[in-house]
């Protein structure tokens, strides 16, 4: 969901998109390195639902020589979800040469070995759509959903470019409503904001709750502690309350969690990959700056039963990549086993990847500067060289 006021507490300084077109026009003219960084740290771990265990609908794809992470969420409520996320997890494998020449292509046309921010962007927009149409063509053939028309799976694919020394950004895609993370390496836990394309999103956009409502009602477990998140919330910002305005918070909280239904508005999508060919997808974009020692989690939306401080005291410890992504699945999983109201028995999967610390950039810093000092030293050698060619002949000009 959009950042709010509360989401933002969430962390010290919430994960914006690059701070969108602002920054990017600062940046224009730095260039984002198009490809071959030394291969990431990654790492991934999923577990399937307890209602289906013999059937693991989500995909994933880390990829450390690309610095790429995807992951898809086959739809639960659509039968054979399974195979358009296995499609998509194909679609990466057999596309990720492609990405290679795509990067070439715009470099050789700009005559720099480097991409712009707003170029690497296009390229993974490009590379969503292969994706997608590809999933859409597998759906559509297999003989196994032949009478299946809406098959379907979320999709999120990430990857970390870098630019000239020092800077790396990683550029993300999404149809659906995976959850994308990013720890720092001081330990804040942010939230990437991204577009997300639930029908409990779409309640925001019709001014029916708002964004800090909505927040409240995903991180409650009950109508007692919604009223209580909530009263505390509204004296502080100096709102109004109404048992109109609390009956109706929890209304969507019965909504959003399915109480008293199986059906979970939170569960609920309205776009997602698999039915329709790209051109009539909306594809949503974040790019974000990650620095040395940060570490970048995905997850598709089984870990909802987890409130988002959980999280936070999952990813926010030291550790590996390897290590986190496995905590986050036990404690998602865990969750589901105890909560009431938050449970939600569905597959859990979680990628990671780690930003490397500077060594390779500091000895690309070393190597530059031997370069320059014997670029120096030629130079001087050349001056010196210049210069006594020109005292011998003076010299000789003075006999004659």
């Amino acid at each position: 969901m959009p950042a709010g006021f509360l989401r933002k507490l969430f962390s010290r300084e919430a994960a914006q998109p690059f701070e969108t077109t602002k920054v990017i026009a600062e940046k224009k003219e730095k260039r984002i390195e198009a490809k071959r960084l030394a291969p990431f740290e990654v790492a991934f771990d999923t577990r399937a639902s307890t209602e289906h265990p013999e059937l693991n609908q989500d995909a994933c794809v880390v990829d450390a020589v690309r610095q790429m992470l995807m992951v898809a969420d086959g739809v639960g409520g659509v039968a054979k979800g399974e195979i358009a996320s296995r499609a998509a997890q194909e679609a990466m494998g057999i596309y990720d040469i492609y990405l290679d020449e795509l990067m070439d292509q715009k470099c050789a046309q700009s005559g720099v070995p480097y991409l712009t921010v707003d170029q690497a962007s296009e390229i993974m927009d490009t590379h969503f759509s292969l994706i997608a149409d590809y999933v859409h063509d597998a759906v559509k053939n297999a003989s196994e959903v032949k009478s299946v028309t809406a098959a379907a799976t979320t999709l999120l694919t990430a990857k970390v470019f870098e630019t000239a020394p020092g800077e790396r950004y990683v550029i993300v895609k999404s149809v659906g409503d995976s959850y994308p993370m990013v720890r720092r390496a001081d330990g804040t836990v942010e939230m990437i904001d991204i577009e997300e394309d639930g029908i409990v999103q779409s309640w925001v956009k019709k001014g029916e709750v708002t964004e800090d409502e909505l927040f409240l009602i995903s991180e409650s477990g009950s109508h007692e502690e919604l009223a209580e998140t909530y009263t505390e919330f509204a004296e502080k910002q100096g709102l109004e309350i109404s048992p109109e305005k609390m009956s109706s918070l929890k209304k969507r909280f019965d909504s959003y969690f399915g109480n008293g239904s199986r059906r979970q508005a939170r569960s609920e999508i309205t776009q997602y990959v698999g039915k329709s060919r790209s051109e009539k997808i909306s594809i949503h974009s974040a790019v974000v700056k990650v620095n040395p020692g940060d570490q970048l989690f995905f997850s598709t939306d089984g870990i909802d039963a987890l409130r988002r401080r959980q999280i936070q005291d999952v990813l926010r410890g030291e550790g590996t990549v390897v290590e986190k992504t496995k905590a986050l699945v036990s404690a998602a999983t865990e969750a589901n086993s105890i909560e009431k109201i938050r449970t939600k028995p569905d597959d859990i999967t979680v990628v990671g990847m780690q930003v490397p610390e500077d060594s390779a950039v500091l000895e690309q810093t070393r190597q530059t500067a031997r370069l320059a000092e014997v670029e120096r030293v030629k130079q001087e050698d050349r001056v010196n060289a210049e210069a006594a060619r020109l005292k011998a002949f003076s010299r000789a000009k003075s006999v004659e």
